[in-house]
């Protein structure tokens, strides 16, 4: 990980550069992949301002303090940061990204096609790629729609769903589970 520090407006001290360093190191236990951190200290009048910009492969994050004391400042600005880190890795984790989701619903179909085939049915095997919908946007895109039936990931429930379109043009909402 590599740190710059900028000072504006004030001569750094050798004390003020190392408390820094060592505070945003402590940050490097939350992910390896920090590719670089940039720390600006300055001075306006009396309010002593720390600003993080970290960055790493997926985010760049900032936060920003404003304190009487710069230790204190630099202190504020590394909490902050870690909340934002914490969020964003909570994000990620209960999140999965675009081709987890499309890998595993394919895993799911495959595996389905591949018992019916072994009982001596043959189907033909159609791969989809489930877009992530809310049930109402769902329904409205299936109405505008020529085809009878939608498979797409619930927003809210994060699972798999079945949006099938009826003769009468009554709709009938089935939810995958996988155990």
């Amino acid at each position: 990980m590599q740190i710059t520090i900028t000072a504006r407006h004030f001569e750094i001290t050798d004390a003020i550069k190392t408390y820094a360093e060592t505070s945003v190191r402590r940050l490097k236990k939350y992910f390896e992949n920090i590719i670089y951190v940039d720390i600006v200290l300055s001075i306006e009048k009396i309010r002593n301002i720390a600003e993080i910009n970290l960055h790493y492969k997926k985010a760049d994050l900032i936060s920003k303090a404003e304190e009487k004391d710069m230790y204190k400042a630099i202190d504020v600005a590394v909490e902050k940061m870690e909340k934002q880190i914490k969020r964003h890795l909570s994000k990620i984790r209960t999140h999965p990204n675009k081709e987890e989701s499309r890998n595993q619903l394919l895993n799911i179909i495959s595996e389905e096609m591949n018992n019916i085939q072994k009982n001596g049915i043959h189907l033909k095997t159609k791969k989809i790629i489930a877009n992530r919908y809310l049930v109402d946007e769902a329904l409205e895109k299936l109405e505008k729609g020529n085809n009878r039936y939608l498979i797409f990931k619930n927003i809210e429930t994060g699972k798999i769903n079945i949006l099938i379109k009826d003769k009468e043009d009554s709709f009938q909402l089935i939810e995958a589970i996988v155990k």
